[in-house]
């Protein structure tokens, strides 16, 4: 990001997992639910989109929780649940089929609704009773905001939307955080009012900042949208003991993406295909997407060929089962191409 670095789920700063109303959540918990909710955002814009009448984007929208949420999740959920990993795969399936085939709505609603209940159950799956939690569910608000205001810092970067798409998730990452605070909005306002009307004043001003699948006339700066978002992040922090994002230096990022690179390839060779899919899903959505936009700045030629290899291409080939010493070279190739925007993006801040 522009200002302090890429942003990582942490517990107050620490490994330890922070209490809340009875509960304790974790950083990986909190990681998981963000990105397991990420899916329902994808899902709003693609309602919204589909209602006017986009349905070439609407399916762009629908295709990302199937193509880049599932493999960041799936073989948490199935080391737990292998129904509920099934079910979530399929129900996310029937919603790009929904879409795709020019269902009606109410055929394309009904697809969503089973799609949500099958989010819900993959989450009840891996983090139990606590998917009920205050504090989790607030934690999963705070980063499904913070994930928002990353994507419209990369949508509008210097005051005006220049990626449609990448507005569209944050408009819908918004969504699916102010439907799940929904739940946990009540509560707050009987436990802290003041803190809740703070959290209602953010929430409605991200809202201004979000109209809808067009954005405004006037963007709201970047750093507005980031402040608002960070005002929540604390205020739930404060109240239930959410789990919110800390900046990390951008180095750590990079570190991150080629060490998970190095795990590919080992848990490849050592017949595990799923959790090297899981595993590069993370180096592109959970750190890669953390500096892309630098990347996209600085160096834009070889985010052109970093993006589809990191989001796509690797997993790709492993699903494809080619040979190690295949998956191998396309890492390589991947690295080299980290460390050279890496340096393009070092040499440009310096």
């Amino acid at each position: 990001m522009a200002v302090a670095g890429a942003l990582v789920a942490t517990a107050c700063g620490t490994e330890e997992p922070t209490a809340g109303r009875g509960a304790a959540i974790s950083r990986d918990q909190a990681r998981f639910g963000t990105t397991l909710w990420q899916a329902r955002g994808h899902h709003l814009v693609a309602l919204s989109l589909l209602e006017a009448a986009h349905r070439e984007a609407a399916l762009a929208h629908a295709t990302h929780p199937l193509e880049e949420v599932l493999p960041s999740v799936e073989g948490q959920v199935r080391g737990r649940d292998g129904a509920a990993a099934d079910g979530l795969r399929a129900a996310l399936e029937g919603v790009v089929e929904a879409v795709r085939d020019g269902s009606a709505p109410e055929e394309v609603r009904a697809a969503l609704d089973r799609a949500l209940a099958a989010l819900r159950t993959a989450e009840e799956a891996v983090v139990g009773e606590l998917a009920a939690a205050p504090a989790y569910v607030g934690s999963v608000v705070a980063g499904l905001l913070a994930a928002a205001a990353h994507e419209y810092e990369e949508a509008a970067p210097e005051g005006r939307v220049s990626d449609l798409e990448e507005y569209q998730d944050a408009y819908g990452f918004f969504l699916a955080a102010r439907e799940l605070y929904a739940r946990i909005g009540p509560g707050i306002e009987d436990a802290a009012a003041h803190e809740a009307e703070e959290i209602e004043e953010a929430l409605g001003r991200l809202e201004a900042a979000f109209p809808g699948v067009e954005p405004p006339a006037r963007p709201a700066p970047a750093a507005d949208v980031e402040r608002l978002a960070s005002v929540v992040g604390h205020e739930l922090q404060e109240t239930v003991g959410a789990v919110v994002a800390a900046a990390v230096e951008p180095e750590e990022v990079w570190e991150a993406i080629d060490a998970l690179l190095d795990q590919v390839v080992a848990e490849y060779r050592e017949g595990e295909p799923e959790e090297a899919a899981e595993l590069a899903a993370r180096a592109y959505l959970e750190n890669y997407e953390l500096v892309e936009g630098q990347v996209i700045e600085h160096a834009p030629e070889l985010n052109d060929r970093l993006e589809p290899l990191l989001s796509a291409e690797l997993r790709a080939k492993i699903r494809e089962g080619v040979p190690p010493e295949e998956l191998e070279a396309l890492v390589r190739q991947a690295k080299d191409l980290l460390a050279r925007a890496r340096q393009a993006v070092e040499e440009a801040g310096s």
